[in-house]
């Protein structure tokens, strides 16, 4: 999923310091699929030639059974005086789905005095039939701390969903109390809480990835140093939890070298050998590689000049990564999916569907049989559809662009899980009363 700035939480004004990030001369950086000043692709075509001739063809074996009959169900309504809702993940657990939200209330003064409302950070279990398994779960209400609140990262620990969440007091630069950190809780299949909650202090948004054994590691800006005018330095910095919520270190491993300050379109993704940080640095893309257990690869893969202003999700496989984001000009929308190889050479830059409409959708990708779903949400109100494909890993669409299925009312990031042709998703949407969470399951095509 796409963040924008890794350090966006901790850069908000100009009294912010960074150490500087160039790497150092012993780290070795492989600079390869460089297109030359025309970017990755030509403006007369929609796919850009393969850069391996003598990649054999992807052979994703027999296509899995698929007996879902398609469905989307509203299940969730924003709670009493809420005025923000923002999804912030999908997880499959032995029973069903679980997801997690944030919740932000408008912070007015209570009649009776006592704190505005703030921020809460919910989760919901929900059956493979789309009906709520639990009512509604507050994992952390911040009224009494005074503080706000991130969407929450929901990724897999072992059986378990795990939430993180950024959670800060003051303005950054402006107030000298400011304080940020990560909180999370290990979650059961019915939503709720188990084991102690995890606090990791001076840290900013969480970027979090399952690790192959269970654990999670977890990439985010780390306050390394501050003074009596409030003018904090920060560095990205991993450190791993286990899959019951204990930390490796709460130091972690600092990152400096590798991330730079101005790392956009932020990805936190599993790998089949470990994790990747997947970024953008102005028009270059960088993905930096974690083992099984967690330790960084210094070399990292750089891809120059790739045709996007933003990245919107992506999936890693053993042939690469596949990446997919919208492209607005205006009202016009170009829906990207780009495979860069495990080196970092550019496979191809595929234009997969060209429309007119207002806003702008977040493009969601994930494992699927045959590849990975790209899917995003065409269309507003009544009128709004899920629309996609499945695009094999060596970049190549196995069908063209469909309608899915109608998904009435949804208007914000969709979250998604894939097991087989099996495709389950959610997405905040908008009714008469208010905001709530749709939940949707489809079979892909084959």
């Amino acid at each position: 999923m796409r963040r924008t700035l890794l350090f966006s939480t901790l850069l908000a004004t100009a009294a912010c310091s960074t150490p500087s990030t160039p790497a150092p001369a012993d780290v070795p950086t492989i600079f390869v699929g460089d297109l030359g000043p025309d970017g990755a692709s030509d403006a007369s075509a929609d796919t850009t030639a393969p850069t391996d001739t003598a990649r054999p063809p992807y052979d994703a074996g027999p296509a899995p059974a698929c007996a879902l009959a398609a469905f989307t169900r509203h299940v969730m309504d924003q709670s009493a005086g809420v005025n923000v809702i923002e999804a912030g993940g999908l997880v499959e657990t032995a029973s069903g789905f679980v997801f997690a939200v944030r919740q932000g209330a408008s912070r007015l003064a209570m009649p009776d005095g006592s704190p505005p409302r703030r921020d809460t950070v919910d989760a919901m279990a929900v059956s493979p039939l789309g009906f709520a398994t639990s009512p509604l779960t507050t994992l952390y209400d911040s009224t009494a701390a005074g503080s706000d609140l991130s969407p929450p990262t929901l990724v897999r620990a072992g059986a378990s969903p795990l939430a993180l969440w950024r959670e800060n007091v003051g303005v950054q630069g402006m107030t000298a109390s400011f304080s940020t950190r990560v909180r999370g809780a290990v979650l059961t299949a019915n939503a709720t809480v188990t084991g102690a909650p995890i606090v990791i202090e001076d840290r900013g948004d969480p970027f979090a990835a399952a690790l192959p054994g269970g654990d999670v590691l977890m990439v985010s800006p780390r306050i390394v140093s501050r003074d009596d005018a409030g003018l904090i330095a920060v560095a990205p910095n991993v450190v791993r939890v286990s899959a019951s919520g204990m930390l490796q270190s709460a130091r972690g491993v600092d990152l400096t070298s590798l991330v730079p300050v101005n790392a956009d379109s932020v990805m936190m993704l599993p790998a089949p050998d470990g994790a990747a940080l997947v970024f953008r640095v102005a028009t270059e893309l960088r993905v930096l590689r974690f083992d099984r257990e967690g330790v960084v690869d210094t070399r990292v893969r750089v891809t120059r000049n790739l045709d996007a202003t933003r990245l919107d999700d992506g999936a890693i496989f053993d042939e690469g990564v596949v990446l997919a984001w919208d492209e607005p000009s205006g009202q016009n929308h170009s829906i990207h999916v780009a495979v860069v190889d495990p080196d970092g050479a550019l496979v191809n830059d595929t234009v997969v569907e060209r429309y007119t409409a207002p806003g702008s959708p977040v493009v969601n990708v994930a494992k699927v049989w045959g590849g990975a779903s790209v899917v995003w949400v065409r269309g507003s109100g009544d009128s709004a559809v899920l629309r996609g494909l499945v695009v094999q890993p060596d970049g190549i669409p196995r069908t063209p662009p469909r309608d899915l299925l109608p998904v009435p009312g949804a208007d914000g990031r969709l979250y998604t899980a894939g097991n087989g042709r099996a495709l389950t998703f959610i997405a905040r949407d908008r009714t008469a009363a208010g905001f709530g969470v749709t939940f949707g399951r489809t079979c892909l095509p084959e």
